[in-house]
């Protein structure tokens, strides 16, 4: 039995109250106490008098520093994108993969479904955004592959993503109510997004099963008087939201807004493209880096440059957003969304998934995940 003892760091409870002068206990990966109470002869882990929290869980991740999912489906992409956003603090994640033909969707389910066998891994399973999207909002993805799915098409990549596929991102307006059942059916979370929706749809897929709206405000049909729109209809519901909290895609005050509105069931994700530094070409585009985005040769958009601590820093000190909150909205809030109740706090019972950040800039210092140290 292999037992570690955590000491000196500060954590925030439940009534996000922070903690400090307490001791977490951990057995074979899980935790099993955290208190002040400190038992002896158990090898000990000073952390510096540093903030911990549960490890990050990531919804979206397109790519890793050098890597992109939907552009190389193989099980050395979804490893090293698991891999590079480990050392940042993310411990658990979604592959996500972006619209693109049948045959990689499959094969896309089979190679996440190798990378799960192993829960060291952090592979939760994969997010299938797209192709059944509206192409008036495809934003970044390729038209070619958008389209209207068949009840035999969906069924395809449900039997094949049983136990694998975990959340799939639609444009509620194109998909029947017979197929947003056959989805349902298989265990499979649906959101709303790359949706021209009406504010009247919306809230009708929501009352369907529709549980939340990928990336808010980007690629939706906005909110105004006269029309709310998926926005509008977000905000109204009380459904799940994932937002990217990086300053490109959404302006800072739009978050403080979607916090006020949404509460509890906003979450953070990376959306991230890539993670690192470089300009890439992939697939014949070009990803030109500039700090906290990547934009296309045109100097257009084209994905994300953050990773989940990013996303949290942003949301504390550029929107605003309690410390705690934030946290919450990182790991807790992400993991309730997908029913998954071994990650996401830091309480007896849960897996040993832990970030370590300072007080001060919350830059992350230490990262465990599954009870083993990794940075």
């Amino acid at each position: 039995m292999m037992e570690l003892l955590l000491e000196n760091f500060k954590y925030y409870n439940n009534e996000d109250k922070l903690i400090d002068n307490h001791c977490l206990l951990i057995k074979d990966a899980i935790i099993q106490d955290i208190s002040k109470a400190r038992p002896e002869n158990i090898p000990t882990v000073d952390m510096g008098g540093n903030l911990i929290t549960p490890g990050f869980v990531d919804l979206q991740v397109n790519g890793g520093s050098e890597v992109f999912f939907t552009n190389a489906i193989t099980e050395e992409t979804v490893l090293q994108m698991a891999k590079d956003h480990l050392s940042r603090g993310t411990t658990s994640l979604l592959p996500t993969l972006v619209s693109t033909s049948q045959e990689n969707i499959l094969h896309a389910l089979k190679v996440v479904r190798k990378c799960m066998a192993d829960p060291a891994t952090g592979i939760l399973g994969m997010h299938l955004e797209g192709p059944f999207i509206n192409p008036e909002k495809k934003g970044a993805h390729n038209s070619k592959h958008i389209k209207i799915p068949t009840d035999e098409q969906l069924k395809e990549i449900l039997e094949a993503g049983r136990g694998v596929l975990k959340l799939l991102t639609v444009a509620p307006e194109i998909l029947t109510d017979q197929q947003i059942e056959m989805i349902l059916s298989y265990d499979v979370k649906i959101f709303a997004g790359h949706s021209n929706s009406t504010y009247e749809t919306a809230v009708a897929s929501f009352e369907k099963g529709i549980i939340g709206v990928t990336h808010l405000y980007n690629a939706m049909s906005g909110l105004t008087g006269r029309q709310p729109g998926l926005l509008g209809a977000a905000f109204n519901y009380g459904v799940y939201a994932g937002i990217i909290v990086d300053g490109h895609h959404c302006n800072y005050a739009a978050v403080r807004l979607a916090h006020r509105l949404v509460g509890e069931k906003l979450f953070l994700v990376s959306d991230a493209t890539f993670i690192g530094e470089k300009n890439l070409e992939m697939d014949g585009i070009t990803f030109i880096h500039e700090p906290g985005r990547y934009v296309n040769a045109n100097g257009n958009l084209a994905g994300s440059n953050i990773t989940m601590a990013d996303a949290v820093r942003n949301a504390v000190i550029k929107a605003d957003i309690p410390l705690p909150k934030a946290l919450k909205m990182a790991s807790q809030v992400p993991a309730l969304t997908m029913d998954n109740l071994n990650i996401g706090k830091l309480e007896k019972g849960r897996r040993a998934d832990i970030v370590a950040l300072t007080l001060d800039d919350l830059k992350v210092t230490a990262v465990m995940r599954n009870g083993k140290f990794i940075k």
